[in-house]
């Protein structure tokens, strides 16, 4: 196992830069998780670590060497692309050995012993015997990433491996990801456009947009303290509502209703006639006015209805406006397309950002990095 720390790292093609002054370390045995709009940099950057393609400018370090002039295949570690890879005229055993024998890094006991171990600890011991089209979908993501595992490199890096598997299989999946981290404890880098998979599977996140880190920290710390705009809307399911509020006389004017700022205006500064955006988490609104500390109201249609047992996911429009916003209601409610609600709001749930920069602005706080 090792740490890995890139400092600085840019790759650009011409005069396009993929990314850009990307600086991180990933402690020793910790699972990290690059997440980000398609197109934000995440693979360019574990393609980087595994040496696969030069970096520009900067350097990647794996435990105290630099391996910028290191080949692929000399950095020890271990990569599990998205569409599995597996070699289709091997076996399962075959597959899972093809790294151990082709270094040649163990005698054929010892490589015997590494895959029936991986394979029981990965339930596929059964199918050692077969080819990969004999396999279910989930079947070959396991099998790629026990022939990771079977190598016990320094480090994992995994470029949304579960992205081709059913629902209800990802999230068992990932489950077993996470157990399996935690038993054998590989630094892992893990690329994902899933914010469920990145807060769930994280010891820290990595957001990026555009081929830069927007903000580094733990999911529940990125989550409830998002740098700006783009996290903020980024991260939850359904992601954070921003209503386009201007500040004036203690109030914020949404469209033809007015919230009180309360506490917002007592812990920052707002200036009269200036544009913010008010975030609001779907699971802070309520029918009901919370019990003690401020509050406010804000008057909403409903415009999509989708009943999910416990609970009730409901998309409002905002009258006289063109925002819209989700909320949760309980299982029981029994309104439809067109209800009036009347919303809360505690206030000291609420985002404030500067609608110019983006930056959040309200609650105050230092972001982890």
């Amino acid at each position: 196992m090792a740490r890995v720390e890139l400092v600085k790292v840019a790759r650009r093609f011409g005069r396009t830069a993929a990314i850009e002054d990307i600086s991180f370390k990933v402690p020793d045995g910790q699972f990290w998780v690059l997440v980000g709009p398609s197109g934000c940099g995440k693979s360019t950057i574990l393609r980087a670590i595994a040496g696969l393609d030069p970096v520009s400018e900067g350097t990647v370090y794996i435990g105290d060497r630099s391996v910028n002039r290191v080949p692929a295949r000399q950095r020890d570690v271990a990569m599990v692309f998205q569409n599995y890879a597996l070699y289709p005229h091997m076996s399962v055993a075959e597959n899972l050995s093809f790294g151990l024998r082709m270094r040649r890094v163990a005698e054929p006991a010892e490589i015997a012993r590494r895959v029936d171990a991986v394979a029981r600890s990965l339930d596929i011991a059964h199918l050692l015997e077969r080819k990969p089209r004999q396999l279910s979908g989930g079947q070959q993501q396991r099998v790629a990433l026990g022939r990771a595992i079977v190598r016990q490199p320094q480090v994992f890096l995994l470029d949304e491996p579960l992205s081709n598997l059913d629902a209800q299989l990802r999230d068992e999946t990932r489950t077993e990801l996470k157990r399996l981290h935690a038993r054998i404890g590989i630094t892992t880098l893990y690329v994902t456009h899933d914010q469920i998979e990145a807060m769930t599977l994280a010891d820290s996140i990595v957001v990026l947009d555009r081929g830069r880190i927007q903000q580094i920290g733990t999911p529940q710390a990125v989550y409830d303290r998002p740098a700006n705009r783009a996290i903020a809307t980024f991260l939850g399911s359904p992601p954070m509502n921003l209503l386009p509020a201007t500040y004036g006389d203690g109030r914020f004017r949404i469209g033809d209703q007015t919230l009180a700022a309360g506490t917002l205006a007592r812990e920052i500064e707002l200036r009269t006639g200036k544009s913010y955006d008010l975030g609001i988490r779907p699971e802070c609104l309520s029918l009901f006015p919370p019990e003690g500390g401020e509050f406010a109201v804000l008057q909403a249609v409903a415009d999509a209805v989708e009943p999910l047992g416990r609970e009730t996911l409901v998309n409002a429009t905002l009258p006289g406006t063109d925002c819209t916003l989700n909320c949760f209601i309980p299982g029981l409610w029994m309104g439809d397309r067109g209800t009036r609600l009347v919303l809360h709001l505690p206030l000291n749930r609420a985002y404030l950002f500067d609608a110019a920069t983006s930056e959040r602005l309200y609650p105050r706080g230092e972001i982890v990095h």
